[in-house]
């Protein structure tokens, strides 16, 4: 353990060094600082609140390529949609041709 004298020497070659000292002997003063870091306690929520708001958001870097995926997924779905219909289209012209002949 340093003595009384060793701190003030080192305290005079570095006047920070007594606040490093301080926040490894007092915990609370370490979280002062953090908070003091981030904005207070206002920042902290602020933070909260963009990890909750980016959960949220299909465009955030969390959710990004998931969603992506998804809109690929539906772009080809939408693309089988349009060729499934004009199939559609003409088996119903031709099923409408022959109930016509039929009918006739």
């Amino acid at each position: 353990m340093r003595t009384y004298s060793e701190f003030k020497d080192i305290q005079e070659h570095n006047p920070l060094a007594l606040r490093n000292i301080i926040k490894k002997i007092n915990p609370l003063d370490k979280l002062q600082d953090k908070l003091r870091r981030s904005g207070g306690i206002s920042g902290m929520a602020k933070k909260a609140m963009q990890k909750k708001i980016d959960a949220l958001n299909p465009m955030s870097d969390i959710n990004k390529k998931r969603t992506m995926s998804k809109k690929k997924e539906l772009r080809k779905l939408k693309g089988d949609r349009k060729s499934i219909n004009k199939k559609l289209k003409v088996m119903s012209k031709r099923i409408n041709d022959l109930e016509d002949e039929v009918r006739t």
